[in-house]
């Protein structure tokens, strides 16, 4: 079964395991602007679980548990839904495989960053009193920065994307202590993609004067069209809470994964996350 199919799986299960109510996404307990839209900032943390094999550092899997961060902003109404997510760690990534080239347990230093605009509106799919179903388009950013020292002239390995694609929700009310509360699966797949990965065997042009780390950084980049050397795939499983006060906990399961491919390098990556948010009503 596909992450996709487990992740719909999982929704069904915590939706039967609560008394379930017919959906109105209109009703929120929280402030509502002008315009008639409800509005939340979130900020939330939580741990992280990283898996990459990067050809521009080694053959080896390297792995790490450590912790996460992020910011959002939420907009929804009757028909629209638009949200920001900002997210960030910073792991230093190890690997358990000893052999006669890695007497020392070598360290990467990794920092990930990413960023998802999601615009979406109502569509009229599956049973609207019971599912609030929403489709639409997704603008995404990543940047990855590795420093691996046992590299020594090619120690910094980076890549980086923006994409463009297509987003969709599935939302499920249902109530738990009286509280009218929300299990949601959504995800993101990028169409067009512009990214960049390091030269062959990540070599570092030291010795040329006329290299510049900017230029090359912002100067390296190529396009990719539906996942052809390219390739990120976001999705995610929430449990919204509403306090007594209006504002919201938000406790997500997202799985975050890239591949990228340049040249002779190629990197895989797969990030499991739980990630507790407050969601303040402004």
């Amino acid at each position: 079964m596909n992450i996709a199919g487990r992740g719909f799986v999982l929704l069904l299960l915590l939706i039967a395991s609560h008394n379930v109510f017919a959906q109105d996404v209109t009703e929120d307990e929280g402030i509502a602007s002008k315009k008639g839209y409800s509005r939340q900032l979130g900020i939330g943390a939580g741990a992280t679980y990283r898996r990459f094999l990067d050809d521009a550092i080694s053959d080896i899997q390297y792995h790490r548990i450590g912790a996460i961060g992020s910011i959002a902003n939420m907009k929804t109404n009757e028909n629209k839904y638009t949200e920001l997510t900002f997210q960030g760690s910073y792991l230093k990534m190890g690997h358990n495989k000893i052999d006669a080239s890695s007497i020392l347990k070598h360290e990467v230093k990794d920092l990930k960053l990413t960023f998802d605009y999601r615009h979406m509106l109502k569509v009229n799919l599956l049973d609207q009193m019971l599912y609030d179903v929403r489709l639409g388009g997704a603008f995404s950013g990543l940047f990855d920065y590795k420093k691996a020292p046992m590299l020594e002239t090619s120690y910094k390995v980076y890549e980086y994307a923006v994409d463009l694609g297509l987003t969709g929700k599935i939302a499920r009310q249902l109530y738990y202590n009286g509280r009218q509360c929300y299990a949601i699966i959504d995800a993101t797949l990028p169409i067009f993609s512009n990214y960049a990965r390091p030269p062959y065997l990540n070599r570092n042009h030291v010795l040329d004067p006329a290299y510049k780390e900017s230029s090359y950084f912002f100067g390296n980049n190529k396009m990719a069209f539906v996942g052809k050397k390219c390739f990120r795939f976001n999705t995610r499983v929430h449990y919204l809470y509403p306090l007594k006060n209006g504002n919201k906990l938000r406790f997500t399961y997202q799985w975050d994964f890239y591949k990228m491919k340049q040249g002779e390098t190629t990197v895989y990556s797969a990030e499991h996350s739980i990630i507790m948010a407050f969601l303040f009503n402004y």
